[in-house]
């Protein structure tokens, strides 16, 4: 049994993922006392966190498998709380966002090289992982047609240089901030605290915003349908 090193979970890029954590409980316990102001401060400096953890992974050499997943969760689990409070059907897209997190997670940090990669090392298109026994599970998928998991140009610009290209950067704003801007839309704050800026600003993000979370759902669905395409390719006898 391998040892356990629990050094990783004191990690600096981890820590502020438990402030992160502790920002976003805070967050909704303001808006349970309806200070909405304050609601949408602290999940917004949340958010400009979950830029920094990432930096200083990078920085201080401290990249992890535990991080990595962390950061997602976190992400996910804050972003399942905003949609419960706008509407009881938006659970729909909170479940979305957890089904692809299931079936990405598997590949490991390096995902969304794997999604893209239409050769791997591996004889089964991704990362292999054998039980000690030399069994392996259901991460040991056979590859599906080329044709079939090749990604769509949208999904590519969105992955090109890890979101760091326009269509990334606008599927990660409408992933992220969506659900944010319509909070602040429900509750009033851009009539309130927000008053100075301009009356038609609300709309114009939420529109923005929207259609980058459609880009976003598009590479979501895309992951789904490769995740099933693996499931049910043929290999063999066995499959």
């Amino acid at each position: 049994m391998a040892k356990l090193d629990t050094q990783i979970l004191f990690f600096v890029p981890n820590l502020i993922g438990y402030v992160r954590l502790l920002l976003v409980v805070s967050a909704f316990c303001f808006l349970t006392w309806e200070c909405y102001s304050y609601f949408v401060v602290f999940y917004a400096f949340s958010i400009t966190l979950d830029g920094i953890d990432g930096w200083a992974a990078r920085k201080l050499k401290q990249c992890s498998k535990f991080g990595a997943w962390l950061d997602v969760v976190i992400d996910n689990v804050s972003r399942s709380l905003l949609w419960a409070y706008i509407h009881p059907m938006c659970a729909v897209i909170s479940s979305v966002e957890w089904t692809v997190f299931v079936c990405n997670h598997q590949l490991g940090e390096g995902w969304r090289v794997q999604l893209l990669s239409q050769h791997n090392d591996s004889k089964d298109g991704i990362l292999l992982k054998k039980s000690p026994k030399g069994e392996t599970g259901i991460d040991s998928l056979s590859q599906c047609d080329t044709d079939q998991c090749q990604p769509p140009l949208l999904v590519q610009r969105i992955f090109k240089n890890n979101f760091r290209s326009p269509f990334g950067v606008w599927a990660v704003a409408g992933l992220h901030v969506l659900p944010l801007w319509m909070m602040g839309m429900k509750y009033r704050v851009f009539e309130t605290s927000l008053h100075f800026l301009p009356h038609w600003l609300p709309l114009v993000g939420v529109c923005v915003l929207a259609s980058g979370r459609l880009c976003c759902a598009a590479a979501e669905l895309w992951c789904l349908w490769r995740h099933v395409a693996l499931l049910i390719s043929h290999s063999g006898p066995n499959s």
